[in-house]
């Protein structure tokens, strides 16, 4: 028999309890959906908010249900959007729907599993390169990382200008969208500002003293890194050093690979890119969760870092994740319960607009709950 694990509303005093008991809500009845399958309501005693069984579901809202966990294998496998609604005999738009609200689960799992754990090793952040919608739109999407367990630890979007050879056309074209829609130049260095805050703070809360910070020389960084009043030990190597394991921005270079490899939207002359900036990074997301709390650290170095994925390889108890990872596809995580960076509140809530279009403001009142 299911009972409620704490009261929905935000504005109770039950919400935010651990373990509140049994004695602050009581059955309020039932309904029925699909195939007359009884759903249970409850009402709390506090505050008087009503909800039911499915309040605390992935699933609020849906009328049908798809194997989410096929949907996320598939797309960490490099999967295409319409192939996968093509196995499923759905439309791309439930698939898109189903991969958001996983989305929102990693990105709630993760932020509260970072917001507990102690720094062990030294950062590397960098920018993966890509496009969404059309190349005269590229983007930036930095990581922060960690240097020996290629941990991500934070992730946000860059918003770039198309640069590179381009023909008198082309040249003509990227003006007149430049005089529609002004690419922001300190878009870079904005983003970058927040991954020195977050690496500012892991290393605060660790008890290295001696932490470093690795990037490459793009110009961009020093200035963030100024502006932040960041006492971070900053160092730079060349981005035109051979990409070897003795190479100090190795991890970046290895996620640049995975990323490319595994997502099918970031495949080199792809047909399957994305085509709006949010879906392109809660699919971003979806992959940050597998490759932090499901992918092997290493599968040919032996037994032992081959059982323990990237999030234990950082230090990461693996008790939490196993007690994530139970319900990360079945129990609902809700945005006030969780201290959320503000590049992973704009993913959750949406917020990300896809140049030229303006943003799209339809957002489901479960999000914010």
């Amino acid at each position: 028999m299911f009972l409620p694990p704490f009261c929905p509303s935000k504005f109770c005093e039950e919400h935010f309890r651990e373990h509140p008991g049994r004695g602050w809500f009581s059955r309020n009845g039932f309904y029925r959906i699909a195939k007359g399958i009884r759903i249970q309501r409850f009402i709390c005693k506090k505050c008087g908010t009503r909800f039911s069984s499915r309040t605390f579901s992935i699933d609020i809202y849906t009328k049908r249900h798809v194997p989410y966990r096929y949907i996320f294998n598939q797309i960490k496998s490099g999967a295409g959007i319409r192939s996968i609604s093509r196995d499923l005999n759905v439309s791309t738009n439930l698939i898109i729907n189903r991969v958001s609200r996983m989305a929102r689960q990693f990105i709630a799992m993760h932020a509260s599993i970072r917001n507990q754990m102690m720094l062990k090793e030294n950062l590397t952040a960098d920018g993966f390169e890509s496009f969404v919608g059309s190349q005269y739109f590229p983007n930036n999407i930095n990581l922060l990382a960690g240097q020996d367990s290629q941990f991500i630890y934070l992730m946000n979007y860059a918003y770039l200008r198309r640069k590179g050879r381009m023909t008198p056309f082309q040249k003509e074209l990227r003006e007149y969208l430049d005089s529609t829609f002004s690419i922001d130049p300190w878009s870079i260095r904005s983003c970058f500002s927040e991954l020195v805050r977050m690496a500012a703070e892991l290393i605060s809360k660790s008890d290295m003293d001696d932490a470093e910070f690795y990037t490459d020389k793009k110009t961009e960084y020093l200035p963030a890194l100024r502006s932040e009043n960041a006492l971070i030990e900053h160092k730079t190597v060349s981005s035109k050093a051979p990409r070897t394991l003795s190479n100090d921005l190795f991890t970046p270079n290895y996620l640049d690979r995975e990323i490319r490899k595994d997502n099918a939207n970031h495949v080199r002359e792809t047909v399957q890119y994305s085509r709006r900036v949010v879906n392109c990074m809660e699919r971003m997301h979806l992959y940050a969760g597998y490759h932090n709390y499901v992918k092997p650290f290493r599968i040919a170095k032996g037994k032992e870092l081959a059982s323990i994925c990237h999030g234990e390889a950082a230090g990461i108890e693996r008790e939490p994740i196993r007690r994530e990872m139970r319900t990360i596809f079945t129990r609902r995580r809700f945005l006030s319960r969780v201290e959320l960076a503000v590049c992973e509140t704009l993913v959750w809530m949406r917020w990300l607009f896809t140049p030229p279009h303006i943003l799209d403001w339809r957002i489901p009142k479960y999000i914010y709950d």
